[in-house]
């Protein structure tokens, strides 16, 4: 049994894949199986995945011939599929340092009972410049802890910091533990469009410890054909965040501290929504002003 399964979900990144897969067959920790999933790709992604599923016995591939529509249910797909203790998912057109794999192992071995593990994250455009770093956010959190290394109790994260941003923007910058996986609410997930990642680390880190790598091993793409970018400034997106608060809330204790930062946060993220709407823009404000009221009222209570 391989102890990281690498799942790799796939859909019209040709263009990124042979860098993402190359970023995960040459990391230096090797004990990995490698599950590259294709979602029914119009691109020649499936050409580049015979190549090197040829060339290296540790992948196995899986085709869609229905495209699912949801990089969540290929989330599902791949771990389903997996035999691994941990979980790596590395999504298509995001890529790594060699050594990711390898520190955040050694993380959670100094750490036997930490349930997840991750790094920082640089931000990269399409063509792979760096164009920011995620601690540049987590600094409104606090500003000097995400400088260092670090492990602490998952609850005391949902608390103290997700309900004002999520903490692990990409999941390309963690592991974790494959049987966390039954705590997930899979059909909840499902209706996501973009915050079904924080939706997915609340339920993980619900009860488990979480460790942190200071270094920036993980790149994340931020080019403006992501799915992110469709949904950032959208009444969809403002809807998945006030569940998603709604959730921790039912979890968690949130201090009255977190309330009011997480309410600063989300006004200053109300008001860039609102100046990013050119097309409808009286109807967007106001459904984005009931939806941020509605936020304030669950951070009151």
């Amino acid at each position: 049994m391989s102890k990281v399964s690498v799942i790799i979900p796939n859909y019209n990144h040709a263009q990124f894949l042979p860098k993402r897969i190359e970023s995960v067959i040459n990391q230096t920790y090797g004990d990995i199986e490698v599950i590259i999933l294709d979602d029914c790709s119009t691109d020649n992604s499936q050409e580049i995945i015979e190549k090197y599923a040829a060339n290296d016995n540790r992948i196995v591939k899986h085709y869609n011939t229905v495209n699912t529509g949801s990089p969540f249910k290929q989330w599902k797909k791949g771990i389903n599929l997996a035999k691994g203790e941990f979980v790596w998912i590395a999504e298509s057109d995001d890529y790594a340092d060699v050594t990711l794999l390898g520190k955040l192992i050694a993380a959670m071995q100094q750490n036997p009972d930490a349930g997840v593990a991750y790094c920082q994250s640089n931000f990269v455009n399409a063509n792979g410049v760096v164009v920011g770093n995620h601690l540049e956010n987590l600094s409104v959190l606090h500003p000097t802890m995400w400088q260092s290394d670090f492990c602490m109790d998952g609850n005391e994260v949902l608390a103290r910091f997700m309900p004002i941003i999520n903490v692990i923007p990409n999941v390309g910058a963690a592991l974790f533990r494959r049987n966390l996986v039954k705590k997930i609410h899979w059909d909840n997930l499902f209706h996501y469009k973009l915050g079904g990642d924080r939706y997915f680390w609340i339920q993980v880190l619900n009860k488990e410890k979480l460790c942190f790598v200071a270094q920036s091993l993980n790149f994340f793409r931020v080019h403006p054909d992501t799915q992110r970018n469709q949904y950032l400034h959208s009444i969809t997106y403002l809807n998945e965040v006030k569940d998603n608060i709604k959730t921790i809330c039912s979890l968690v204790k949130v201090s009255r501290v977190s309330k009011t930062k997480a309410i600063r946060q989300w006004l200053r993220y109300f008001r860039n929504s609102t100046q990013n709407q050119s097309k409808g823009k009286l109807m967007h404000y106001v459904k984005s002003f009931f939806i941020f009221t509605s936020l304030v009222t669950i951070y009151l209570k």
